[in-house]
C-alpha cells in the first residue's frame, strides 16, 4: 500500500559556505560566555554580509519570498481568469492542461523558472474543476497574495535540477530552494527586492527547524513524524513536491514554512480481508466506530473537549463584555485581537483533538485486524445536526477530521473507502430492515433515542453505534440487486 504524507518544517535561514557558518557558530559560543544568549541580530548579519558579499541574508531572503509569493498569486488569478473564460464562456471543447498548454503555461516559463512554472501548472489544474464550475456548483477559485504558496515541482527520477535535500555537519536539516535572482536597490534609506528579468535560477540553501524535534523521544527511537523526517533526509523517501508558504499568528511574526510530500511502502501486516470497519459522526459522540464480525466498538474521549469549549465560550464571553468598556474609533483593532488569538488557540487545539482521535480510532481497528475501513461521504452533512453542532455550538472541519483519520489509518496499513450515507441510519443491522420511522426529524424530536427495530424486535442499541455498525456492513449488503433493495450506493 502507498502511504502519502505531507511534513512541515520552519524557515530559520538561510544556509552558508562551512567557513561562514563557522564565524556564526564562534559569535554565538562568545556571546553565550559573556553572559547572552546567544543569538545574532539582523545588524551582525549585515557586517557579515559586508565581509561575505555572496551571502543571502535574512532581509534579502524573506522579501525575495514574499515578491515571489505575490508575483505566483498574480500569475495563478490571471489563468484561472483565462482557463474560466475560454472553457466556461465560450465553450470550448478542449482539456485543462492543453489550455493551460497553449497560454497560460508558456507565460509562467517567461516569468519563473521551469521548477515553479511546472508547480504553478500543477497548482491551477488541481483547483479548476471545470464541471462544478460549469454547473455553478463552486466559484472561481481565486486566491490571496499574502497566503499563497510558492509551489515547485520536480521529477524524482532527476537526480539534478529542481530542490536539494542533504543534511549538514551539525545535523541541520537543509533544502537548497531553486528560487529567482535579484538585486537589491534603495529608496528613501530603505531597501527593496527585485526580481531580475527575464527570470534566472539562484539557488538557496536554507536551514530547517529541526533542533526541537531532536530531543525528542520519538527522534531516538526512529518512530512517527520524526522518523519520517530522517529518512527524508538521509534520501530513502522520495520527494517530488515542495511548497513554501507563509503561517501568521497573532502577536507573532510571520513564519515561513516548507511543505513536503513523501511517498512509501506500508507492508500490511496482522490484517484479515474479511474484517471492514465504520465509522460515524456522531449526534450523541463525536466518532463511533464498528466492525462487520463482532458487537465490538468503539467510542471517542469527548470529556476533555466539553471543558474546553465551556472555558473558551466564557472566555468569549468576557472578551465581548470588556470590549463594551471600551471607547469606539481606533481601538477596533485592539478589541478585536484577543478574539483572534482566542480563535487561534481554539483552532489549534481542535487539530490535537483530531490527531488523538484519529490515533485512537487507527489503534482500535488495528486490534480487531480490520483490512478495511469505510466512511460515509459528506454529501447532506450540513442538514445533519451532529455532536459539535448539538453540544459544543460550534462547526468543524468534517473533511479535514475524515483525512486525519484516513491519514493514521492508511499509516496502520488499513485501506480507506467512502460509501453513501443513505438509510445508514433507519437501517437495523441485525435483520437488514429499513425503520422508516427512525428519521432526523424524528430522533431530535424524541431527544435521540435509542435504534429499535420494528421487525426483528431484537436489535435495541445506541443509535449512532447501529448507524457505524451499517457503514462497516456495506460491502456484504450492497451487492448486485441488493443495492437497490437496500438503499446502499458505492462511491467511487
Amino acid at each position: 500500500m502507498k502511504i502519502q504524507k505531507t511534513l512541515s518544517l520552519k524557515i530559520l535561514r538561510p544556509f552558508y559556505l562551512p567557513e561562514v557558518e563557522m564565524e556564526i557558530k564562534l559569535e554565538k559560543k562568545k556571546r553565550k560566555e559573556n553572559g547572552g544568549s546567544g543569538s545574532l541580530e539582523s545588524h551582525y548579519f549585515e557586517q557579515l554580509k559586508a565581509k561575505h558579499p555572496e551571502i543571502v541574508t535574512n532581509n534579502e531572503f524573506f522579501p525575495l519570498l514574499s515578491k515571489m509569493q505575490r508575483k505566483i498569486s498574480e500569475a495563478y488569478n490571471r489563468s484561472i481568469s483565462q482557463l474560466y473564460h475560454r472553457i466556461i464562456v465560450k465553450e470550448e471543447r478542449i482539456s485543462t492542461a492543453k489550455a493551460l498548454s497553449e497560454g497560460p503555461y508558456r507565460d509562467f516559463k517567461s516569468i519563473f523558472n521551469s521548477y515553479i512554472a511546472l508547480g504553478l501548472r500543477q497548482k491551477i489544474q488541481s483547483n479548476f474543476r471545470r464541471k462544478d464550475l460549469k454547473a455553478s456548483r463552486t466559484t472561481l477559485p481565486t486566491v490571496k497574495s499574502d497566503r499563497f504558496p510558492i509551489s515547485i515541482y520536480k521529477q524524482v527520477y532527476k537526480n539534478s535540477g529542481g530542490f536539494k535535500i542533504h543534511e549538514s555537519i551539525d545535523g541541520d536539516f537543509i533544502i537548497e530552494l531553486p528560487l529567482l535572482e535579484y538585486f537589491v536597490t534603495r529608496k528613501n534609506g530603505r531597501s527593496f527586492v527585485e526580481i531580475i528579468e527575464p527570470p534566472s535560477i539562484k539557488n538557496v540553501p536554507v536551514i530547517l527547524s529541526t533542533k526541537r524535534r531532536k530531543k525528542m523521544e520519538q527522534w531516538v527511537k526512529g518512530r512517527g513524524t520524526n522518523d519520517e523526517i530522517k529518512r527524508a533526509v538521509s534520501g530513502e523517501y522520495k520527494i517530488s513536491w515542495l511548497e513554501v508558504t507563509k503561517r501568521t499568528r497573532a502577536g507573532k511574526h510571520d513564519d515561513w514554512f516548507v511543505n513536503f510530500s513523501i511517498r512509501y511502502d506500508k507492508k500490511e501486516e496482522g490484517i484479515n480481508p474479511s474484517v471492514l470497519g465504520g465509522i460515524e459522526i456522531g449526534e450523541l459522540c463525536p466518532i463511533v466506530c464498528a466492525v462487520s464480525n463482532s458487537l465490538q466498538r468503539h467510542y471517542v474521549n469527548k470529556s476533555d473537549i466539553i471543558a474546553f469549549n465551556k472555558r473558551a465560550m466564557a472566555r468569549k464571553r468576557t472578551i465581548i463584555r470588556q470590549n463594551a468598556f471600551k471607547r469606539a474609533g481606533n481601538g477596533s483593532n485592539n478589541k478585536l485581537k484577543l478574539i483572534t488569538v482566542l480563535r487561534e488557540r481554539n483552532e489549534r487545539f481542535r487539530k490535537s483533538i483530531m490527531y488523538r482521535w484519529a490515533k485512537e480510532v487507527a489503534e482500535f481497528y488495528k486490534s480487531q485486524n480490520a483490512a478495511i475501513v469505510q466512511m460515509k461521504n459528506l454529501d447532506g452533512i450540513k442538514e445533519k445536526e451532529t455532536y459539535f453542532d448539538r453540544v459544543l455550538n460550534t462547526s468543524w472541519n468534517y473533511s479535514q477530521l475524515q483525512q486525519i483519520i484516513k491519514n493514521k489509518l492508511m499509516e496502520k496499513g488499513i485501506q480507506v473507502r467512502y460509501v453513501s450515507s443513505q438509510n445508514t441510519s433507519g437501517r437495523c443491522h441485525g435483520c437488514g430492515h429499513v425503520n422508516s420511522y427512525f428519521t432526523f426529524q424524528y430522533r431530535k424530536k424524541n431527544n435521540w433515542p435509542p435504534f429499535k427495530c420494528g421487525l426483528c424486535k431484537e436489535v435495541e442499541c445506541n443509535a449512532d453505534f447501529n448507524e457505524a455498525k451499517n457503514i462497516a456492513l456495506y460491502n456484504s449488503r450492497a451487492e448486485s440487486d441488493n443495492i437497490v433493495a437496500h438503499g446502499f450506493k458505492k462511491i467511487v
